[in-house]
């Protein structure tokens, strides 16, 4: 096993628990040197894994974020949302998001469109047989 991606485990599953310590802290809670974590620190920071809040703590970071939910999009939630959400799209023929709110973030689970066409007519001027809202129409 490569050391630092275990280092890197340790820290990360840490500031799960603990959502914002300082580098004093981590050194300690994980035993790792303080200039060892500082470089592992200063790296996460650098690819968005960790962030600094207001008082200089570092807590998880954007990209984590992100990463874990794009790991919704597979899981058995997602797959029975993406399933009420195309039912629900196929009876009211509008576009249907089903979202989730975790640690007040809203989650996508699934995003559906409507199977639909929509031609638009290139008469410029209404006639007195084509009213202007037809001239645009839905085709299904």
């Amino acid at each position: 096993m490569i050391l630092v991606l275990q280092k890197v485990s340790l820290i990360m599953d840490l500031l799960k628990k603990e959502k914002a310590l300082g580098l004093t802290d981590i050194s300690q809670r994980l035993q790792i040197h303080k200039a060892t974590l500082s470089h592992i620190m200063k790296t996460l920071e650098c690819i968005g894994f960790v962030k600094r809040d207001e008082h200089g703590e570092y807590c998880l970071g954007p990209e984590i974020h992100a990463l874990s939910q794009s790991s919704l999009k597979y899981g058995p939630l997602a797959g029975v949302a993406q399933m009420c959400a195309e039912s629900l799209v196929e009876s009211i023929r509008e576009f249907v998001v089903v979202s989730v709110l975790f640690n007040g973030k809203r989650f996508n689970l699934a995003r559906i469109r409507p199977e639909r066409s929509l031609f638009v007519s290139d008469i410029h001027q209404p006639s007195p047989t084509l009213r202007r809202h037809e001239t645009a129409f839905h085709v299904q």
